[in-house]
């Protein structure tokens, strides 16, 4: 994908933040759009809002071209070839997936999308495989969109780890879920020009979403291992005190 497409991030926490960042330091033109009036003020004057080290003297500072931060979803999304959603998903008090980040972030970008535009609406919170349809494609039809005309969706797990300066948005491989192979890898291509590490295409976005849970997984095992005393695994083989 072009350098001169406009990519649009949707929630500037520690995710959204610096993969904001990392495309406008790639020459991408960027809209970073949050509902916090303190963060986006903080952002506006090249202050870091997060709390992330990673994140403390890269904020472009006022007046840079190709940057633009606002707190209105309706003002950004008609400018933007692809939009990134990052916003957290949270558990209930019942402990199951509570989505309605997810959505309202959703219902925002798809209200304000030109017809016949044909935006890519791109995923990047943690959801349960079947999530990202489930909640967008009601909303899309509530709005008479069309996919494929009016707006094409995919799925790309964030994989960055905050305050590790190796891990960043720059540093980390991506997966790619798309129900369109051509859209897939379109956002190969993009996600590209912001990591150094393997982009891949894998097929549908039950797939990437898929990838995720079993990512998470895989390192709530790790976690709990290292916890008592025991490296889950070395080498492909697990090992012991």
């Amino acid at each position: 994908m072009r350098q001169q497409a406009t990519i649009g991030i949707i929630g500037l926490g520690y995710v959204g933040l610096p993969t904001a960042i990392g495309f406008h330091d790639s020459g991408f033109n960027v809209w970073g759009v949050d509902v916090s009036e303190r963060s986006v003020k903080m952002i506006l004057r090249g202050e870091n809002p997060t709390g992330g080290p990673d994140v403390d003297d890269i904020v472009p500072q006022p007046g840079s071209e190709r940057w633009n931060i606002t707190m209105s979803t309706a003002e950004a999304v008609p400018q933007c070839d692809v939009f990134l959603v990052t916003v957290p998903t949270q558990i209930t008090h019942d402990l199951k997936p509570d989505l309605s980040y997810f959505a309202a972030a959703g219902r925002a970008v798809f209200e304000a999308i030109p017809k016949g535009s044909n935006t890519i609406a791109v995923i990047e919170s943690t959801v349960y495989p079947g999530a990202t349809t489930e909640t967008w494609l009601p909303i899309i039809e509530e709005l008479g969109l069309i996919i494929g005309e009016d707006v094409e969706i995919a799925y790309c797990p964030e994989r960055l780890y905050p305050g590790d300066p190796a891990h960043g948005a720059r540093q980390v491989s991506r997966v790619i879920g798309c129900s369109n192979p051509e859209v897939g890898e379109k956002l190969v291509d993009l996600y590209s020009k912001l990591t150094s590490e393997d982009v891949r295409y894998v097929g549908k976005l039950e797939v990437a979403e898929a990838a995720k849970v079993i990512e998470n997984v895989q390192r709530d095992i790790n976690i709990a291992g290292e916890t008592v005393g025991i490296i889950p695994w070395s080498d492909g083989e697990p090992v012991g005190p």
